[in-house]
């Protein structure tokens, strides 16, 4: 899992055994994206990438589940409705329901 670059906020979901986390070295949308790994403390899968809409050409990190829900917590600097054009966008937390439509848009929260 750990690459020459940088893996940031690991997060482990003991339900499904998947460690959540991002980095900037596995191919990737850009900046930080969020991947998964399934395994233990002495093997891992190969990362998968968890995709878009999630992960965007900017940072996403911090992923993290709601408890027994499908509801779904991130943190990224993607810019939001053309705000801040120069520079780097400020870090928002966003929200998304596994359960809705697949590229429905995703909720700041």
């Amino acid at each position: 899992i750990n690459t020459e670059g940088d893996e940031i906020s690991p997060y482990y979901d003991a339900s499904s055994g998947h460690l959540y986390f991002s980095s900037n070295s596995w191919p990737g949308y850009g900046g930080f994206d969020i991947f998964y790994a399934k395994g233990s403390m002495v093997s891992w899968d190969q990362p998968v990438n968890i995709g878009p809409p999630v992960n965007s050409p900017f940072d996403d990190f911090d992923y993290v589940k709601s408890g027994t829900s499908r509801f779904r917590l991130f943190v990224t600097n993607r810019p939001d409705k053309g705000e801040y054009s120069e520079g780097v966008p400020p870090d928002r937390i966003y929200g998304y329901d596994e359960d809705r439509a697949p590229g429905a848009t995703m909720q700041d929260r």
